[in-house]
């Protein structure tokens, strides 16, 4: 979690990295330049950017400011969220403020450039960051899905239950011989 105050002569380092990043542009215009291709991306806009995609922003608007939120996830839905730009709608741009708020009132940047929890966070920050991005990343999806022409289709409740239960299953039938807290099952 990163707010970017950007000058109008920024230009942050080239880096790739195995985890996800979502950039959103709070206001002004930011480029993006993603395996040497150039996205420009105005005030409430956003761009999920895959693992292992060489990246950098660059801008010069002096009003520009934008908000990069890494994480990871092995989730495929993710897959055809990827390298849109999406034109963000209120109840987005609620849960990115929200996002941004309980960050700002949980972590801080150490002098390593590292997020660190502040010493009086907000109770349940850190879970309500995790919430707000779950549900930001499930609008995104629909939205996307209500386009037409689109091809990106949600799993029905049998069949994501139906093969939850089977990795639990086969989990189980594995370790049939072993003490399994429901943590490893987790953890699975």
């Amino acid at each position: 979690l990163e707010f970017l105050d950007l000058d109008g002569k920024y230009k942050n380092y080239e880096e790739s990295h195995d985890f996800w990043e979502i950039c959103y542009v709070k206001s002004g215009e930011v480029t993006l330049c993603i395996d040497e291709k150039s996205l420009k991306l105005s005030k409430n806009q956003l761009l999920i950017i895959p693992p292992n995609h060489t990246h950098y922003y660059v801008s010069t608007d002096s009003t520009a400011s934008a908000f990069v939120i890494c994480f990871e996830s092995v989730s495929n839905i993710l897959n055809p969220l990827s390298m849109v730009r999406f034109n963000l709608k209120d109840e987005q741009i609620y849960c990115l403020e929200r996002i941004i708020f309980e960050s700002e009132n949980t972590f801080k940047m150490n002098d390593d450039d590292l997020l660190e929890v502040l010493a009086s966070p907000n109770f349940g920050g850190k879970q309500a960051i995790l919430l707000q991005l779950e549900y930001l990343l499930i609008c995104l999806a629909r939205q996307l899905s209500s386009e037409a022409n689109c091809d990106l289709v949600f799993l029905s409740d049998k069949n994501f239950y139906a093969d939850f239960v089977g990795v639990v299953i086969s989990f189980l039938s594995e370790n049939v011989r072993e003490r399994v807290s429901l943590n490893d099952i987790c953890d699975r």
